[in-house]
Formats: structure tokens, sequence, C-alpha cells
């Protein structure tokens, strides 16, 4: 008995002492900000510090890493990395794998918001973890191998972020999480499944237009993420869908004129694809435009959900509620 006493007061003391050490960055994005550290999330922060850099891309990394991504991570704008102050969220771990996947799912979450800030391709390739635990080192990687695309469908295009806009990259993805977390959201669940919410399933068609790099198909998402949010009924989708679209956002008449006809053009787009058809030469052309409008549109719906108790209210209602709120407003 006093052995295993002993065994796990080592164990104990082991814990207290870990120190583990996560080390990536996001692929495509340019820092323009003032040397510092910029957190993102409790567990995740942006370094642009040269020394900081410095210390963490050590010789050890280099060595296990290998010399090109060393040079990646040298020559980027920034690392990713977990502040020592941080690291007790990972107390729980007993090695560095499952510890880098769950600092991956984060890290996935600040991607899968990122377009909230501004459009982009961000994407995060490999990352690394280090943990020193007891006599043991253990050294992991992983990465997040989807290739994400802008909203005209453009691939590996560099975007910048000042200091403002990291501080608003991070103060979004706390709204978003955080309601998410209150209206109960689990990753286990399906973003089809009936425990699933409306801005849950929402969120996940726009994140799936976000993987394809063709306008046409992106569309198709964003029109079934709008569905997710408004749609109560198949019948009369078109017309329904761009009414409530442009109902929701508000404005005068002649904004939400404009609103309804830019969405009746989108879901004719949306149309050919979900039938199987071939996109006609205009549309074709046109679609990158309405694919990047459809963005915009939701980017703004998302922040009206967000901020808006009334709007966030209709999301998470129940077909009847939506149904007599979109009629009170069409018969005011």
């Amino acid at each position: 008995m006093s052995l295993k006493i002993a065994d796990l007061l080592n164990w104990t003391r082991a814990l207290v002492n870990m120190e583990i050490n996560f080390l990536s960055t996001f692929r495509w994005l340019k820092v323009d900000a003032a040397p510092g550290v910029y957190d993102l999330l409790p567990t995740v922060s942006v370094v642009t510090d040269s020394k900081i850099r410095k210390s963490k891309l050590t010789e050890e990394f280099r060595k296990l890493a290998g010399e090109i991504e060393y040079r990646h991570l040298v020559d980027a704008s920034h690392i990713l990395i977990c502040r020592p102050e941080h690291s007790s969220a990972f107390k729980e771990f007993e090695h560095s794998e499952p510890a880098l996947l769950t600092w991956l799912v984060w890290l996935g979450w600040l991607i899968e918001d990122s377009w909230l800030v501004k459009d982009n391709c961000i994407g995060c390739e490999v990352a690394y973890c280090n943990m020193r635990l007891g006599g043991l080192n253990h050294w992991t990687n992983n990465g997040i191998y989807s290739t994400l695309t802008t909203a005209k469908g453009e691939m590996q295009q560099d975007v910048s972020f000042s200091a403002e806009e990291l501080a608003e990259w991070l103060s979004i993805t706390d709204e978003v999480r955080t309601l998410k977390h209150q209206k109960g959201y689990s990753f286990k669940f399906s973003p089809v499944s009936k425990e699933s919410s409306r801005f849950d399933r929402f969120l996940s068609f726009v994140h799936a237009s976000r993987t394809v790099p063709y306008p046409a198909l992106k569309i198709a998402q964003i029109c079934s993420a709008l569905e997710s949010l408004f749609s109560t009924t198949t019948t009369e989708l078109t017309h329904r869908l761009s009414e409530r679209v442009a109902f929701f956002l508000g404005g005068d008449s002649k904004e939400m004129e404009e609103r309804y006809q830019f969405m009746k053009r989108a879901y004719a787009i949306r149309s050919q694809v979900t039938h199987g058809s071939h996109i006609k030469h205009s549309d074709l052309e046109a679609a990158p435009q309405v694919s990047q409008g459809l963005q915009d549109l939701c980017r703004r719906i998302v922040f009206d959900i967000l901020r808006n108790k009334e709007k966030q209210a209709l999301v998470y209602g129940s077909n009847e509620y939506i149904e007599n709120y979109f009629r009170r407003i069409l018969f005011s």
C-alpha cells in the first residue's frame, strides 16, 4: 500500500511540474501589428515579438520538425502558442497527443469564425505539442487539413489582420461560442440532427461553403444556411426566403427590395446547382460577386443574432413563432 501511495504522490508532483508547449501558425494570415502577444482564446495567443518567437523555435524543435517546417515558422509573420499561465487547462492530460488534438479544436473554432472579421482562406496545416511530464518528453504533431477558399473561390490568398482586427476576432469568437454553449451546443451532435439548433446548422453550412472553391456551389450552401434559419415550409421557397432575409435585415423599402431581388438571383443559381443542371454562362460569370454578397449578408445576420435579443429569440423559436413574427412584419 505504501508503494502505491508513493507512486501516486510522485505522479501528482509530476502533474504539478508539467510543462506543455504548443506551436503553430495560421497559413495565409499576415499579422500587421506591433511586436507583442495577442490573445485570441485563453489558450491561443498570436506572437509577433521576435524574442519570444526565438525562444520557442529552439534547436530541439528544428531537429524534430525538420528544416522546411522550421523555416516556415521562422519566416511567418507570427506564431501561435499557449501562454504558460494558461497551460493549466491541460493539466489532466498525461500525453501530448490528446492535448494537441484539443488545442486544434480551439484553433478550428477560430478559423471557422474568422470570416466574421473579414473574408479569408486562413488555414492551419501543422501544429506541434511538447509535453514534459516527470522524466518523459513527448512531442506530437497534427493539423487541420481542410483547405478553405474566399467567398469568390480564391485559395492561397494572404489576408492581413491588424491588432484591432485580432481583438475583434477574439470578441466575435467569444460571442459566438458563448451563445452556442448557452443554447446547448455539443460538437458530438450532427449539424442536421434534431439536437442542433437552427443557428448551429446555419454556421455549419456557411463553413461548408468555405471549403469548396466554386462560387456556384458556395451559393447553394449559403442558401441552405439561410433556409436553416428562416424556412418553415418547402412551398414558395424562393419567395419566402428572399422576403424573410429582406425583412430580417430591415432598412428602408428600397434596401429591402434590392435585397429581395438579390436573393432571388442567388436562388436562380442555387436551383441550377441543386437540380444537377449546368450553370448558364451569364450566371457562372456573376457567381463570384453573388457569393461574396451572400457572405456579406450572412455576416450581418450573425451580428444581428448575437446582439439583438428579439432576432436571437426568432432563430431559436418554433416554426409557429417564426411564421407569426414575419406575418406581423408583413402586415404592419
